[in-house]
């Protein structure tokens, strides 16, 4: 028995098993407490597993006081390509600061950086 972590992304419609292997179980963690993790995907059709556009948030807080703060952050965007976009700059971001509206729009606001052209999408069409 082979056990693996998906820890790269291959090319769509493309697996990482040999000819003699079958997925026999795949394990996703319960997120922890004060966690919170939403995905979004928008493709053509429902029933087609490869998506237009797509996004994976996970934010853990903590509370000090009355005010809750970010304590870990991760975000990644993906499109028409083999591999998602880790947003470690807006991660980065928001480490440490509280969680309320003000910076989220801060994170918005946020510039990308990299060797990619960004689109802007209106969803709620």
């Amino acid at each position: 028995m082979r056990l693996t972590a998906l820890l790269h992304a291959l090319p769509v419609r493309q697996v990482d098993l040999k000819p003699d292997e079958i997925l026999f179980k795949v394990l996703v963690p319960f997120s922890r407490a004060n966690e919170y993790i939403k995905e979004f995907k928008q493709s053509p059709r429902r029933e087609d597993d490869i998506a237009i556009v797509n996004a994976g948030m996970r934010v853990r807080l903590e509370k000090e006081g009355d005010e809750w703060f970010v304590a870990e952050a991760a975000f990644a965007f993906g499109g028409v390509a083999a591999k998602a976009i880790m947003a470690k700059e807006v991660a980065k971001e928001v480490i440490g600061k509280p969680w309320n509206q003000q910076t989220i729009e801060v994170c918005i606001q946020l510039k990308p950086r990299g060797p990619y052209t960004v689109y802007a999408i209106d969803l709620h069409r």
